[in-house]
């Protein structure tokens, strides 16, 4: 392509110039929040005091209350309200002191006598020696999430323990450590606008601050927020989860559909031949068919050259709609999915190009005029086509749903656009460092960054001019 296909306004900058920063029409930074498990944590002490301020109870009895209520404060308050004592016995808490405790106990676990100070009891009164309740705690911990509303040992006590005595007696070690994740985890997964980032070993937490659903999280990865899929912009949810389906499903592989079923000829449904016979029976409407010339089957008889033979040709049964129908089905889906996977692969391509971007600004940091700033182009360049392969990726997604008409044309005027500048600005991005036109390179990534724009604004607004 050459630069005369871009009109003035496309971009073209003066060379000292870099590209635009901007906002990027795929993700807004300002509508989302990424917090670290410290942060987290901050924001759990933060929704106790506020529950505690309005209950008049402990904090760690409030946090009890709120994971009854999957931390959702507000039902807790209003059930609070209607019915506390039922609240507090369903989250197992037990405001009333406990019972007056022996100098001495059997623990009824481990059935050995201990003093008063080495037993640990909630406010149910039932005595456990520190040992026990340290193993019915780790017991708990070993057995997933459930471990943070870990119940008294007493048989049909209701009594839960809260995070203090977790603390204290499970100390620093990798038991406590695992119950705080799990306590943390309880808290993102039962917030509505907080989601974990589905990156393999990430532990960061997104908050939503806006009505954004791509998520970059501090890791790098940039995610879907309301299904957690990769994020999928212009693609709906709803249309990659059916896209997703479709590609992995056998059963949606129109090439088995055309070569091992056939169209009932009196109601239409697709029919699978089972048996050996010829002569077929449609399960809806009951309509008897000959398999072979899909003709009905009193037609049928030695005449023909058997009842279970048909030798009968002709040309206008052997134009079958139906097959021909699943052939085009098939066509338009392979025409998508090709280009689909096309985009997915030069997107890997182009991520694993990152790596030589930033060797090649170490290049040029050692000539004449280049500083790490001046030398950055390179990789914002790179960015910028992964971003664009993302995109254009899910773009084939979005237009195999698309029904046709003005609005799908329109679509892909836009679509051709930003391929097009993409395909050339990769070309140029790969060029190594002595063949890199500088200008060019920020000519093309500023152009590129416009059609990207133009799409995504485009499918906001409808696809109307």
């Amino acid at each position: 392509m050459e630069d005369d296909e871009f009109e003035e306004d496309e971009g073209i900058q003066d060379e000292d110039e870099e590209i635009e920063e901007g906002v990027s029409p795929i993700v807004s930074a300002v509508e989302f929040q990424v917090i670290a498990p410290d942060q987290i944590r901050d924001k759990q002490e933060e929704i106790k005091a506020q529950v505690a301020d309005v209950l008049g109870l402990p904090p760690d009895l409030c946090q009890m209350l709120l994971i009854q209520f999957q931390w959702n404060k507000e039902l807790l308050l209003e059930k609070f309200m209607d019915n506390p004592e039922k609240v507090q016995a369903e989250a197992g808490v037990i405001v009333a002191p406990p019972p007056p405790l022996p100098a001495k106990f059997e623990c009824d676990i481990c059935c050995c006598e201990f003093r008063r100070a080495d037993g640990i009891a909630l406010n149910c009164g039932h005595l456990f020696c520190r040992e026990c309740v340290r193993g019915h705690l780790e017991n708990a911990v070993s057995q997933g999430p459930t471990c943070i509303s870990t119940p008294c040992p007493h048989s049909g006590c209701p009594a839960k323990y809260p995070e203090p005595i977790f603390a204290s007696v499970l100390g620093t070690g990798k038991f406590l450590e695992k119950y705080n994740e799990f306590l943390r985890h309880s808290f993102v997964e039962g917030s509505h606008d907080m989601k974990w980032c589905p990156a393999p070993g990430c532990s960061f937490a997104c908050i939503s601050t806006g009505g954004g659903t791509a998520c970059k999280c501090r890791c790098g990865h940039l995610f879907c927020f309301r299904c957690a899929a990769e994020a999928h912009a212009p693609a709906t949810c709803d249309m990659v989860e059916k896209w997703t389906m479709k590609c992995n499903d056998e059963r949606e592989d129109l090439t088995w559909i055309t070569g091992n079923t056939k169209q009932c000829p009196k109601c239409h449904i697709p029919i699978e031949k089972n048996q050996g016979c010829n002569h077929m029976t449609c399960s809806r409407c009951r309509h008897e068919f000959c398999w072979m010339c899909r003709g009905p089957w009193t037609e049928h008889g030695s005449e023909t050259g058997g009842y279970y033979k048909c030798n009968k040709y002709d040309p206008k049964k052997h134009d079958d709609p139906y097959a021909v129908d699943a052939k085009n089905q098939l066509t338009y889906y392979v025409h998508y999915f090709e280009r689909y996977t096309g985009h997915q692969q030069s997107q890997k391509f182009a991520s694993g190009q990152l790596k030589k971007a930033q060797e090649k600004m170490v290049e040029l940091q050692s000539r004449p005029g280049y500083d790490s700033q001046r030398a950055a182009f390179i990789l914002q360049a790179v960015e910028q086509v992964i971003e664009c392969r993302r995109v254009l990726k899910w773009t084939y997604v979005f237009g195999y749903y698309l029904k046709d008409g003005p609005e799908k044309n329109l679509f892909e005027f836009l679509q051709r656009d930003l391929e097009r500048t993409t395909e050339h600005l990769s070309e140029l991005s790969e060029a190594p460092v002595e063949q890199i036109d500088r200008m060019e390179l920020v000519n093309y990534s500023t152009a590129t960054r416009k059609f990207l724009h133009n799409l995504m604004v485009g499918i906001e607004n409808g696809l109307s001019r």
